[in-house]
């Protein structure tokens, strides 16, 4: 977001930076030209990247339920980030499949209506699992 103040120009930019990349690398990179260009750079809010243990259970179950497709599961590190790393042992389970166009957050983005399908029942499929390990009172009786 681009703002103009009676102080200057102010802009707002959302860096969703990959697994590896530091808020002080990113700071790094700010602060290399802002005397040359005369700005400032306040961070407001930092989430660091996302990694959470492929063992976990919730990751577990994700590896079931697509490996029921027949799909072979590879937990992989996106080459962006989420918002998902917002919440706790939250993970972003896109619907990339293998011999598939993956074109999101690109020009022109799109997903076959096979693909489409075929994500809303390993989806539906996970959340039935999910909910059947809960108990009639909404905890886990595990």
């Amino acid at each position: 977001m681009l703002k103009l103040t009676r102080r200057g120009v102010c802009l707002n930019i959302n860096i969703r930076q990959k697994y590896g990349i530091t808020k002080q690398e990113i700071l790094r990179q700010f602060d290399i030209h802002k005397r040359e260009f005369g700005y400032s750079v306040k961070l407001f809010h930092y989430h660091p990247p996302l990694m959470i243990d492929e063992q976990h259970p919730v990751l577990q179950l994700m590896k079931s339920v697509y490996e029921e497709f027949g799909f072979k599961n590879e937990f992989k590190v996106g080459s962006g980030t989420s918002y998902a790393k917002s919440m706790d042992d939250l993970v972003s389970w896109g619907p990339n499949f293998p011999d598939t166009v993956n074109c999101a957050h690109m020009e022109n983005e799109r997903i076959s209506i096979t693909s489409l399908m075929t994500a809303a029942k390993i989806y539906t499929l996970f959340l039935v699992r999910c909910a059947s390990q809960l108990s009639p009172a909404g905890t886990n009786e595990n």
